[in-house]
């Protein structure tokens, strides 16, 4: 992100480099979970009627889209939703 303040992002800049190095690893794993929970939540907000294999299917699509082909996106997501059709 672009739009924090120059003293705000020296302030966290400094506040990370005082953590340990687990810190900052739980730090980060945790910054990553809450994005994929916004991510779920806009997900879930936009389609309230799909299913929970539907929605998963749906989040890995928008996290990892660059990382697969479409085609590739396309038997992942048919995967997942099969899977939690299944349980």
């Amino acid at each position: 992100m672009k739009d924090t303040p120059a003293p705000v992002r020296q302030l966290q800049l400094e506040l990370f480099q005082r953590m340990t190095p687990g810190q900052r690893i739980q730090v980060c794993l945790q910054m990553i979970d809450d994005g994929r929970k916004l991510v779920e939540g806009r997900i879930r907000a936009d389609h309230p009627e799909w299913s929970t294999g539907q929605v998963v299917a749906a989040v890995c699509e928008e996290l990892y889209r660059q990382e697969f082909s479409g085609e590739e996106l396309a038997q992942i997501k048919q995967s997942i939703i099969s899977y939690h059709q299944n349980k």
